[in-house]
């Protein structure tokens, strides 16, 4: 009898071990993943859940499933309940909850109740660009709903409702308050040097949107400075978007978008999110002193390049469920952590066939050309030791420079036995793949009595040379200013063989 009871003892010590230990560790593992990964976002991935299980973030949260809690946020802790297994992402943020449903089978529709809110007050719910529907909740604070899951949806619901609608060209004649939708495609919407600034929920807001160009406005203390969702084809350039709560630009289920010669700084979170985008091009924008600079989640083909990326708080670029991205030619430069990429081996680092990467402010290799390959060259400013940068899978060409991808105007290539482009030889046909609308290509024999070839377009220029029948040949390129002709172009490149 005393032996059982003591078995009976150190079996309940034991479960009393574990119910103590397995909860440590679990938090202990979540901390760990916070401080790598994404710290204050809990469980903020794209998770699948059992039926019964309640994914949980702070003030937002990704994830497949049928129940969603925000646990900390500055405005309301809501609960969201589906009565189908559906993809989402929940937020609640000042005077705005908001989330994207998306069905994970073939049922089109889904019980929603949502508890949290205040109780027995009026709210306004809005789907993508259409006002829905004015409710109130119930004592309890809860409200319920047949939401449409026949498509991605993207749901919000705010405490009053405003916003100015623009369906044809327009042009900015003073600061405006208040939030503006795009409810038409193919128009363009010049600031002019104006504000859009105020403190409700979106700035811009565009749903199924294309070819519409946003520009030249100063978009400040929104929760969102533009949403650009679902549309594609559009412009969004040479605006100064500062100063937004929680993202510069977000631009989920969106593509071939560009966002160019945009200043972004001071997101409380986001500089520019894409969620579930492709084939967007990101160039030549300034993204400083955001929480983070870009983040692409569940995003593919999008070029990434010719960016500055600046004193990011936490990230400067972070891939998440990405792949097939093209990021080269940017500057990274003091940001906190500079790249987080969850498989960057299928993302490329540098451009493949320019073989040049980024500029990285912490790289620590030398431009010794004790490499091989293009890595056996010195002195041709690009580092030699130390690749790939900053790890396995990330970039092979770093730049020792910032902005080592602009050569000189007098700096002159020459190859022997062999064309050569920059840095870059090729032999026999051979294509010349130039990124900039206003370039010049002059192919030439040696006396250059005549052009072989004189194009100015963007795009690819086909050639091949043989056997040396042509005597010596040499390709110019030049940098249009202000005509097509040669002799009022700047000399970028001067290439040859023979």
């Amino acid at each position: 009898m005393r032996k059982r009871k003591r078995v009976k003892k150190i079996t309940l010590y034991l479960l009393l071990a574990f119910s103590i230990l397995i909860p440590l560790s679990a938090t202990i593992g979540l901390k760990t993943a916070q401080m790598t990964f994404l710290p204050q976002l809990l469980q903020a991935t794209n998770k699948s859940l059992s039926y019964f299980e309640v994914a949980k973030g702070e003030w937002f949260v990704e994830a497949t499933g049928t129940c969603f809690e925000i646990t900390a946020s500055k405005y309301l802790n809501i609960i969201l309940s589906s009565s189908e297994s559906v993809q989402m992402h929940l937020e609640s943020i000042p005077k705005m909850v908001s989330f994207i449903i998306e069905s994970k089978s073939s049922v089109t529709s889904t019980l929603i109740t949502l508890s949290g809110f205040e109780p027995l007050t009026t709210y306004y719910l809005y789907q993508n660009d259409q006002f829905v529907e004015t409710f109130t909740t119930d004592s309890n604070g809860e409200y319920s709903y047949s939401q449409d899951i026949s498509q991605p949806c993207h749901v919000y619901i705010k405490e009053e409702p405003s916003t100015i609608y623009i369906s044809s060209d327009f042009t900015f004649n003073r600061d405006i308050n208040e939030p503006i939708y795009v409810v038409a495609d193919n128009i363009v919407i010049d600031g002019n040097g104006y504000s859009l600034q105020g403190s409700g929920s979106y700035g811009f807001y565009l749903y199924g949107r294309s070819n519409v160009t946003i520009k030249n406005v100063l978009i400040k203390g929104w929760l969102y400075g533009i949403m650009l969702w679902a549309s594609s084809g559009n412009i969004i350039t040479g605006n100064n978007i500062e100063g937004n709560s929680y993202y510069g630009i977000s631009s989920p289920y969106s593509s071939n978008n560009k966002f160019s010669r945009n200043k972004i700084s001071e997101s409380g979170w986001f500089g520019l999110m894409l969620t579930q985008a492709s084939t967007n091009i990101i160039t030549e924008n300034n993204i400083t002193n955001n929480r983070y600079g870009i983040r692409a989640t569940f995003s593919s083909n999008n070029s990434i390049f010719e960016n500055y990326i600046m004193k990011n708080s936490f990230l400067g670029i972070e891939l998440s469920f990405s792949t097939n991205n093209l990021i080269y030619h940017n500057n990274l430069i003091n940001n906190t952590n500079q790249v987080q990429d969850r498989s960057p081996m299928e993302n490329d680092w540098h451009h493949p066939d320019l073989l040049e990467g980024n500029y990285w402010s912490d790289y620590t290799g030398i431009d010794d050309g004790s490499g091989i390959g293009n890595h056996s060259i010195a002195g041709d400013g690009i580092g030699d030791t130390d690749i790939p940068w900053p790890q396995t899978g990330y970039d092979n060409y770093p730049f020792m420079e910032e902005n080592g991808w602009k050569k000189s105007d007098n700096e002159i290539f020459q190859g022997f036995g062999s064309l050569r482009i920059g840095r870059r030889r090729i032999r026999g046909e051979g294509t010349l793949i130039l990124y900039d609308d206003l370039i010049c290509v002059e192919i030439r024999d040696q006396s250059a009595s005549w052009d072989i070839l004189n194009r100015c377009e963007i795009g690819c220029f086909e050639f091949y040379y043989g056997n040396g029948d042509l005597g010596r040949m040499f390709i110019f390129i030049y940098r249009r200013e202000t005509s097509c002709a040669l002799a009022m172009g700047r000399r970028v490149f001067f290439c040859g063989h023979n």
